[in-house]
């Protein structure tokens, strides 16, 4: 999925904020793991399965669960 500048920076944070719980430290691999939310192609979905979380980026950057 294609990210703006501001969703870029959302995953930066993200990637951080749980680097010490993740299986696979590599940032690019972290970040292959962002899709499109069905039904808005702007809006990221990130799964991070190692602690049960998944978070929405909005066009904006701002991150959700």
């Amino acid at each position: 999925m294609k990210l703006n500048k501001q969703q870029q920076l959302a995953i930066k944070n993200l990637y951080n904020r749980f680097l010490n719980q993740l299986d696979n430290k590599s940032y690019k691999q972290f970040r292959k793991r962002v899709h499109p939310e069905i039904g808005y192609a702007t809006t990221g979905i990130i799964n991070i399965h190692e602690i049960g979380l998944t978070f929405g980026i909005e066009p904006d950057g701002y991150t959700h669960t």
